[in-house]
């Protein structure tokens, strides 16, 4: 089967790894899926047709998932959502939402919605590239707060990171999580995690997520940075989950 790379994949795989008519390499499909191809031929229009030789481990990723981790993250200042998307890449998140919440000093019209989408799904793409993680993490637009609850299933878990009175120790919400998880049909269901602004979720929003049956948890006594609590809830759950 023969597959064509459009001008910019054509130029990574020529320019950066120096590849060649009849050099082999991997290719996924972003699901999951990789393959072993042969570089074939160059075309005057900038684009490289493969041939597909073998498919390789994405039957297994599929079959097998594992942990299914979504967050849905306040958009902090300075551009650093980018840096968010490129980790969450690294590391494996199944989806990324960015949240434009009632505290949420950045905001978005329509058209810089679908212009900064475009500009995350490119990064999510060049760091699966650097990772060798074969699966994208799926980046959509902004979207409210509410919008972002209604996208949970029926009797998924979902969590709100929000260090105030009736909070519980992430470290405590991970164990009642896995006792929960132990024995569950096809392993654990996926998970929502909830991640504030500069400012944290209003007490309206609080209110709308615990009405959703989401769990309220805090990361400690210190408060984090939008960009930090990411990290370090992500990391945590990547190690718990393997």
């Amino acid at each position: 089967m023969l597959v064509e790379l459009d001008p910019a994949e054509t130029s990574h795989l020529k320019s950066t790894l120096r590849l060649k008519e009849g050099d082999r390499c991997r290719v996924t499909d972003g699901l999951g899926n990789e393959a072993v191809a042969q570089v074939k031929s160059f075309s005057a229009a900038g684009k490289c047709s493969l041939e597909i030789e073998r498919m390789e481990s994405g039957s297994e990723e599929s079959s097998n998932p594992g942990l299914v981790l979504n967050l849905y993250v306040g958009i902090p200042q300075r551009g650093k959502m980018d840096t968010l998307v490129e980790k969450a890449q690294e590391l494996g998140v199944r989806r990324l939402q960015p949240l434009e919440t009632e505290r949420s000093v950045v905001k978005m019209a329509e058209a810089q919605k679908a212009k900064v989408l475009l500009r995350w799904q490119k990064i999510a793409r060049e760091a699966a590239k650097q990772s060798g993680v074969s699966r994208l993490v799926h980046v959509d637009r902004p979207v409210g707060f509410r919008e972002a609850l209604g996208q949970i299933g029926a009797g998924e878990t979902g969590v709100l990171f929000h260090p105030d009175e009736g909070a519980i120790a992430y470290k405590d919400w991970i164990r009642s999580w896995q006792e929960e998880s132990k024995g569950a049909k096809g392993g654990p269901g996926p998970l929502h995690f909830f991640i504030g602004p500069e400012g944290g979720f209003t007490d309206g929003e609080v209110r709308m997520a615990l009405a959703g049956n989401l769990k309220k948890v805090h990361l400690g006594g210190t408060l984090l940075k939008v960009d930090t609590a990411f990290l370090a809830v992500v990391a945590v759950m990547k190690l718990v989950g393997e």
